[in-house]
């Protein structure tokens, strides 16, 4: 079994933000977190409810497992399913299955007072609790001064490592190769169900990373839109695809936890004169992101931007661009859905080299909907960013 050794520089790169957020501790309870810093893997998934990292400033971290993980992780030790650095495991026992993240962080408290650190400057996600939580949280750790670490955290995914950067270029590719079966398959008269299967198959054989079960990795969205009603989640397999059909491909490609989501609609046909002007107008609005997407700005930029080139089209729009580089955990790809990456107007995250971000815009024009995803990756400061797909343009116009 080979452990990634990244985990030590994102644990010094952790480490030097603790002391600038003036924390003694930081208890990390987010599965995507917990398996982020540890490596630690709970059936091959990231790791899930009764699981915690407690890392001090200084001295040997603790990592809580729930009890029946605890008693047979020997007889994990050789393969990938246990692939974590950290050697004090501590065992979560719960009394009941009520409260179970207030008898987590009571586990925590005893492991505070082991390492004499219960009197303490503490770091804790706190906005990402539930309030009956919170209380048990506020009342197992009375003697501490508590802070927010998700701001923390939020820093830390900012800037991906040459690692993670690999493995988010390489789900790129799976969503690609995706993309590349539909190409080849769609053609008047194919069932939606053969498009479908196609896809999944191409993008497993690229390396489809689903170790884990929930909703639908591979292809999310097999839709016809227009004249027809939307017909998503397979609801209607054996719809044939007719000519000036728009294809919606949503495919969510994960690899080693790290993933990706494109969208994109593909169609055998000419687009009407509308939809060629949304089409259209996407791809500069793109454009233009890519020269906005550069370090030294900050994403609430992007966002100001695109909100003026929207209203100047009169479009109803909905918009966002997301970082994906955190660990994946279910249909949630990359940042784990982390609100706090998102491009608004007031986020001021300052945009960093390597960023990995998707281009996500909806439009609604004339009761149609329109929604691209687009995954691009930031530069150097005064260069544009990069398209990280093969496939930039939102409409793939196939000649058949």
């Amino acid at each position: 079994m080979v452990i990634y050794q990244g985990y030590r520089e994102r644990i010094q790169r952790i480490r030097k933000l603790m002391e600038r957020y003036t924390l003694d501790v930081l208890i990390l309870t987010d599965s995507r977190d917990v398996t982020y810093c540890t490596g630690h893997l709970q059936d091959g998934a990231p790791a899930w409810g009764g699981t915690a990292f407690v890392l001090p400033l200084e001295g040997e971290p603790a990592l809580i497992i729930p009890e029946e993980r605890y008693l047979s992780r020997f007889n994990m030790m050789n393969n990938d399913v246990w692939s974590t650095w950290v050697k004090n495991f501590v065992p979560f026992i719960p009394k009941s299955q009520k409260n179970l993240m207030g008898q987590l962080i009571e586990t925590c408290t005893k492991i505070l007072e082991e390492m004499r650190l219960n009197a303490s400057t503490i770091g804790l996600s706190l906005n990402s609790f539930l309030y009956d939580d919170y209380l048990t949280i506020k009342n197992a750790l009375s003697n501490v001064i508590l802070k927010n670490s998700t701001p923390l955290m939020d820093e830390v995914i900012q800037q991906p490592d040459d690692e993670e950067l690999t493995l988010v270029k390489k789900a790129v590719e799976i969503a690609d190769a995706g993309i590349d079966a539909a190409i080849e398959v769609i053609d008047v008269s194919v069932p939606l169900s053969h498009v479908m299967a196609e896809v999944s198959r191409a993008m497993y054989e690229a390396g489809l990373w689903t170790v884990w079960a929930t909703g639908g990795h591979g292809l999310g969205l097999c839709a016809v839109t227009g004249r027809d009603a939307i017909m998503s989640g397979g609801l209607t397999p054996e719809r044939r695809i007719r000519r000036d059909d728009p294809v919606k491909l949503d495919l969510q490609a994960a690899y080693k936890f790290y993933g990706t989501c494109h969208m994109h609609e593909l169609m055998i046909g000419v687009p009407s004169e509308d939809d060629r002007k949304i089409y259209d107008f996407m791809m500069n609005i793109i454009s233009a992101a890519l020269i906005v997407a550069t370090p030294g700005n900050k994403l609430s930029d992007i966002a100001k931007f695109c909100l003026e080139e929207f209203k100047k089209a009169g479009y109803d729009s909905r918009y966002s661009l997301r970082g994906f580089f955190g660990h994946s955990n279910g249909i949630e790809l990359g940042s784990g859905g982390r609100r706090s990456m998102d491009i608004t107007p007031d986020n001021n995250i300052e945009i960093k080299e390597n960023m990995s971000l998707t281009f996500d815009a909806l439009i609604i024009r004339n009761n149609s909907l329109k929604e691209f995803e687009i995954p691009i990756l930031v530069r150097g400061k005064g260069q544009k960013a990069e398209y990280m797909t093969k496939y930039p343009a939102g409409l793939l116009t196939l000649r058949k």
